[in-house]
């Protein structure tokens, strides 16, 4: 076989979370890895498994952090909603309609 042929081997994990009000979100990870072309398949399955592996814990923390920077944008705005109201209501009330 020729020495400079070499085999890759690739592995992605998707995901995809609802994030209510009929949206949702796609997550994906990918790794990818030139290998020569004489590994053992045993070595090639290791190889693999650890690929998807990375992929995947790559996407879960991508999420994750998704989630956190979400609720983080969330606790904000009701914290400037908040600091409004008493500043609304320290100056006389709401405004009437």
């Amino acid at each position: 076989m020729n020495e400079n042929f070499k085999l890759t081997i690739s592995r992605s994990f998707t995901r995809k979370v609802n994030l209510g009000n009929y949206e949702s979100a796609d997550f994906w990870g990918s790794y990818s890895l030139e290998v020569p072309s004489d590994t053992k398949p045993s070595e090639a399955q290791a190889i693999s498994q650890e690929l998807y592996e990375r992929a995947k814990s790559d996407v879960e923390q991508a999420i994750e952090d998704y989630k956190n920077a979400k609720t983080k944008a969330e606790e904000l705005k009701n914290a400037e909603i908040k600091a409004e109201a008493i500043k609304r209501i320290e100056q006389g009330g709401w405004p009437k309609k």
